[in-house]
């Protein structure tokens, strides 16, 4: 069972604002978490997140002038860490709520996209930082994207000061650090 949350609109300038959607687990499933747990190595130990079931999913949705601009979803975990994991909407209930934004959404299932018609404008980046801001105020201390599938999207990240770790996976350590761009009012919970 989960519960979903969605925050009214939260304005960041006369164009643009965004929402939040949580989606919180409850413990069901716990027990095979811990069996995961125990089969994994020590050489999966790094991946045991990826299979391990979050505590909560969040998903931030930018739009400008009411029109979708894109995306980031983030698995959270009980030991202060979030992934931002492919296919992570997949998962996520959307509410009623969201209208027109719930068929786009599903449509792009990866952790963060950004509409073509605003791509090479930052968007990318600002998603970033406002799902800083956001996993900070939930007491997140690292960031981790796995499956990165395309170049562009790897470059977007070790150009935002994501540490590389492989082809396929970067870390952003104590995400307190990259919390820069002064526009983006803090996000109360």
């Amino acid at each position: 069972m989960s519960k979903i949350k969605i925050s009214d609109r939260i304005k960041i300038n006369d164009q643009e604002d965004y929402f939040i959607v949580e989606n919180d687990f409850s413990d069901d499933g716990l027990e095979e978490d811990t069996k995961a747990k125990r089969l994994a190595n020590s050489l999966m130990k790094l991946r045991i997140r990826a299979f391990r079931k979050p505590a909560k999913t969040s998903t931030i949705v930018l739009v400008e002038n009411d029109e979708y601009v894109g995306h980031i979803s983030a698995n959270l975990y009980e030991d202060n860490v979030a992934s931002l994991t492919m296919s992570g909407v997949r998962g996520i209930q959307l509410p009623d709520k969201l209208g027109k934004f719930i068929d786009v959404i599903k449509k792009h299932d990866v952790a963060l996209f950004v509409d073509e018609a605003h791509r090479n404008q930052g968007k990318a980046k600002q998603m970033l930082m406002l799902m800083f801001k956001y996993l900070v105020s939930q007491g997140i201390n690292d960031l981790e994207v796995y499956g990165i599938a395309s170049e562009e999207a790897y470059q977007t990240y070790i150009h935002t000061g994501a540490e590389a770790v492989d082809v396929e996976k970067v870390v952003y350590r104590n995400i307190k650090k990259f919390i820069k761009n002064e526009r983006i009012d803090d996000i109360e919970k």
